[in-house]
């Protein structure tokens, strides 16, 4: 069975559409772990900088690693399990 160009497959993915609508969906689902990533470090970062004196130092680890996390470290820790 002989196969196409890879230059005729990308110009039939582009007029079908399937291309930019994977695409759109990809960006729509990493632009959601992006917000969930902001809401939680920020949301965990407020709750405990203010008691930060009263903290065990578990705790106390747990906020800086939190301060220092990254975006792309929080994605693919979550789903690459």
């Amino acid at each position: 069975m002989k196969r196409l160009p890879n230059e005729i497959v990308n110009i039939i993915y582009d007029y079908d559409g399937r291309y930019k609508e994977n695409y759109n969906k990809t960006i729509k689902q990493i632009d959601g772990y992006n917000n969930w990533f902001k809401l939680k470090k920020e949301t965990i970062i407020s709750s405990m900088m203010h008691y930060y004196l009263l903290l065990e130092k578990e705790s106390r680890n747990y906020l800086k690693d939190t301060q220092e996390l990254t975006f792309s470290k929080f994605f693919f820790e979550n789903n690459l399990k």
